[in-house]
């Protein structure tokens, strides 16, 4: 799985890189919102792993952009803050959201989870004459 990591804080980040390309992952790991949005637009990411609390764009601005864009990398935020409303933000705009600090199996099985919820969730189109409809894909 091809993951890319966004994380500002250097020993974090090449912690998370290391533990899930352990884990035999393909990991690509930015420590910016720009580089974020370049790599996002650019390339293909199975899912991507986010500090919410990034500096110019933020994590949140981030997401609104790429998904504006229909790009639709599942994601999984970290965050340092524990309120419910980060929650429920991640609940909003469709992703897991895990409260630093945290246990890298913790960071795996999230990945896992989303993964296969965006697996299944994935739609087909299906075209009859002039009739298009979405269809769950299962």
């Amino acid at each position: 799985m091809r993951i890319l990591v966004i994380e500002s804080d250097e020993l974090l980040g090449e912690c998370i890189r290391c533990g899930l390309s352990h884990y035999y992952h393909d990991v690509d790991w930015v420590r910016n919102g720009l580089a974020a949005q370049y790599f996002l637009q650019t390339e293909h990411f199975d899912v991507m792993v986010m500090d919410l609390d990034l500096l110019k764009p933020s994590g949140k601005e981030i997401l609104n952009d790429i998904r504006s864009k229909n790009i639709t990398t599942p994601a999984v935020i970290l965050s340092s803050s524990d309120s419910a409303c980060n929650h429920i933000i991640g609940l909003n705009i469709n992703v897991d959201y895990l409260c630093k600090p945290f246990e890298l199996e913790d960071l795996c099985i999230r990945i896992r989870a989303i993964k296969n919820r965006s697996l299944f969730c994935a739609k087909s189109i299906i075209a009859v004459d002039n009739i298009n409809g979405n269809k769950p894909r299962l």
